[in-house]
Order: C-alpha cells, then structure tokens, then sequence
C-alpha cells in the first residue's frame, strides 16, 4: 500500500469518525441484550406500558446484537470504529469497481459526505449498514457474481428493514436482463427466488415483508424530523446531481446516439437511480441511498482518470494538511458521557429515578425514550423511537398521542393516566410543564414536583 492509498484510508476513517448520537441507541441496545443473554427477541412491548400487546416485526436483530457485545466487551467508542470502518470497506469497494484515481475517490467521498451527513451524522446506525449494503448490491450485480446475493439477503434481513431495497435494484436488472434477452436470466430468477427464501430466515419470518410494507406507505413525513424531506442543502445537492446526470447522458448522446444505451448497465442503473432519486425527495433519511445510486450511475458512464502530476500532489499535501487538522476529534473520548452531553439527556432525573421506587410508569419527552429504557430498564416508559408506525385502537400514530399530551390538550391529564401513567418525565418550559405550574389551573393536587434542574422535571401523580 502506497503513501497516497495510506492517506486516503486515513482522511475517509477521520472524515466519518462520529459519536453514536442516534437518539434510537439505547432501545437497541436493549433489544441486543435480550438476544445476547436469552437467545430471544422482544415481540412484543413488554419494555414500556403503552401498547404493551403491539406484535412488532421491524428486525434489527443482527445490528442489535453486534452493537451490544461490542458496547459491553470494548466499550460505546468502538461503535465509531465500527462506522469508519464501514465507510473505508465501501469506498474501498467503489474504488477497486470504477478504478478511480485519487482526486477521483476524494471527490467521490466529499459528494458522498455532504449529501449523506443527515445519516452519517449520527453515528453508527441500521440505515449505514442497508448503505454499505446497497453499494455491496451494485457491485454483485455489475461484476455478476449473483450467488453473493443470497447471503447478503440473509445479513441485510437480519439488520434492517431496508433489506426489501435488495429485491427492488434486483427487480430493475431482471428487467435490463429481460430486454436485452440474456440467456443467463433463468439463473437469476432462481437466485431471486433463493434470496426471497433466505430473508425468511429471521425471527419474524414474513412478518418483518408486512412492517417493510407498512413503513412504505406510512405517512412518517408528517411526523418525524429524519422522515422530513431535505433541507434546502439537501435538495441544492440533489438538483446539482439531476444536472450532472443529465448533462452526461446528452454529451454521450450528442456524441453517439446510441452510446449511452450501449453502456454496460445503463437501463438498470439508471431506472433504479430514479427509484432512489424519489426516495430522496421524500426523506432526507434516504439521501445517503440516493448518494450510492448517483455514484454508481455517473461513474457508470463517465470514466474519470487524471494523469499522474502536481495536480495528484496537491492533492496529496491537501489531505495530510486536512488529517493533521482533524486529529484532534480522534483524541476526544467517546463515551456516555460525551452522548448524555450532546443529546442533553436529564441525567440528573435519572439518577433521581434510581431511587424512586414510586414512579415506574413514567410518561417520557420522546427524544430521550431510547436512552431512557436502556439506562432504566427497571422502570417503563410511555414512548421511544420504535412507535411512530404502530397501529392503535385510537386510529392514531403514538407520535401524535405524545405531542397530544405533552401540548396539553383538553383532558390531557385523564388521557395520560388512563393509560397506567404515575409519573412525568419531561423538558423544563414545554406547554405541559407550563400548564401543571399554572396556579390558576389547580394542577398541583394532582401533580406534584418530585425534582427538577435546569432541564428536566419530574412530577409524580398525588394518590
């Protein structure tokens, strides 16, 4: 391994060195525990108290249990080795597909970084594996090494519920296979029908095509911020994307008319990279997908390579000058408590939570759900970043349940306590915090401050 290939290795593992910031984290973690300890998964919602019957089919088991015997054994900094690591092994296998030179791969990183930062910059999650695991797709079936399908269905179905992503770029080069008549198609099909058969092999069977299906047409964008769609940074990225795409393809037309079509994997590349360009402008979750499929289709028609020269060497001296700047955010320990301080988790209502063997059903802000139930698995919580898809006898999404209450609409109180609440764990200066203190309004006989700091206060049910 050269200087230049030692370089980039270290400016793509700086560059994706983050804290595991997902908000999600801690349930996960949870899950992983129970799998790691019992051989079991959880079915049901037998770590909270609301929908404690709801049968939840979303798998993450591989992902859950991989970052629980990594937390446990090394320690919750690994997670960020884990991530850059990733990150090196996929832009190792772009690079060894296309042969870029190295303006050509830090360029490809930096589109890469920018456009997929709203996933990225999180940490360590499930949508970073179905990543990796998309650019791995593409290049199994660019190098038509298909039988690698079938295992990677098998990984991909245990980690996350975008596996369902493998079957539909699979769908469009059936299609590419099907027009330009391939005598290999039959191969396909059955191998198709081998990864179909192998995603089963999960915990929840079919059940986990059913959530796969329900999260297609649930309307998350109208609930949560990662299912927003993109900033205008975002959306910026992608119409750039749409005008070097199409400007490509009308200089190879210009060129040729038939150039582009004679390019190996056009037709699925591009109908699949219209697939994720939708994706894209519904979700920013779905940008780092739409960043792969971009990759992959430019790269596809344009073979980039720049001569060795100064230009090379300049770019050389930019990525040391880059990674001795940067060194300092490897020296900066990742821990819980450098989470608890860049999430604002209320550390000090759990500390206080420990000791209250009062408060067990405890209605939570929703962002600290997922630390909360790893950090206090003795006790149960109202909401977490699992629920927003549920289906409920109130014909709403739990989300909106929880903004309901924490607004304080009309019969707030009774609502809350009918579903088995004794205590409330919430943001100091929300409207319910501000509504329970209004002496007007007589709240305090029946809710009363147990503790409070500057962000957090607990208030427990008067009996």
């Amino acid at each position: 391994m050269n200087l230049k290939n030692i370089l980039f290795l270290v400016f793509v593992l700086i560059l994706f060195w983050v804290a595991p910031l997902d908000p999600d984290l801690g349930w996960h973690l949870r899950y992983g525990q129970k799998i790691f300890e019992e051989g079991q998964v959880y079915r049901d919602n037998s770590i909270g108290y609301f929908l404690t019957d709801h049968l939840w089919t979303l798998n993450y088991s591989l992902y859950q249990w991989l970052i629980f015997v990594l937390e446990k054994y090394v320690g919750v900094w690994s997670l960020s080795v884990v991530q850059s690591a990733l990150m090196v092994a996929m832009f190792g296998v772009i690079k060894k597909i296309f042969k870029l030179d190295l303006i050509s791969e830090v360029m490809v990183v930096l589109y890469f970084w920018l456009l997929s930062l709203p996933v990225v910059g999180l940490g360590l999650r499930p949508q970073v594996l179905s990543t990796v695991f998309l650019v791995l797709t593409y290049a199994i079936l660019i190098k038509r090494r298909w039988w690698w399908l079938i295992p990677l269905s098998l990984v991909w179905a245990n980690a996350h519920g975008a596996f369902i992503l493998e079957l539909i770029v699979m769908s469009t080069y059936f299609g590419q296979l099907l027009i330009k008549k391939d005598r290999q198609i039959v191969k396909f099909g059955l191998i198709g029908l081998l990864v179909v058969g192998v995603s089963l092999i999960n915990p929840f069977g079919v059940g986990i095509y059913e959530e796969a299906l329900r999260h297609s047409w649930y309307p998350l964008n109208q609930l949560i911020a990662e299912w927003l769609p993109p900033a205008n940074s975002g959306i910026a990225l992608i119409l750039i994307t749409i005008s070097v795409v199409a400007m490509t393809i009308v200089s190879l037309t210009y060129k040729n008319k038939k150039a582009v079509l004679k390019k190996n994997n056009f037709l699925f590349l591009i109908v699949s990279w219209l697939f994720f360009l939708g994706l894209a402008f519904k979700a920013r979750r779905n940008l780092s997908l739409f960043g792969v499929a971009s990759i992959f289709m430019v790269m596809n028609l344009v073979k980039v390579k720049i001569k060795e020269g100064w230009l090379v060497w300049v770019a050389v001296c930019l990525l040391i000058v880059f990674i001795v700047a940067r060194t300092d955010i490897l020296s900066k320990k990742v821990d819980w408590a450098l989470i608890e301080k860049e999430r604002s988790y209320p550390m000090g209502a759990i500390e206080y939570l420990k000791t209250d063997n009062k408060c067990q059903n405890i209605y939570n802000t929703y962002e600290w759900g997922g630390y909360l139930v790893w950090k206090l698995p003795q006790k149960k919580f109202f909401v977490d970043g699992r629920m927003p898809a549920w289906d409920n006898l109130e014909k709403k999404s739990p989300y909106t349940i929880y903004l309901e209450i924490i607004q304080a609409r009309p019969g707030w109180s009774d609502r809350v306590t009918g579903y088995g609440t004794d205590c409330l764990l919430i943001s100091k200066g929300t409207f319910l915090d501000l509504e329970i203190r209004d002496e007007s309004k007589n709240w305090q006989d029946v809710w009363k401050i147990v503790y409070e700091d500057e962000r957090s206060v607990v208030y427990d049910l008067a009996k």
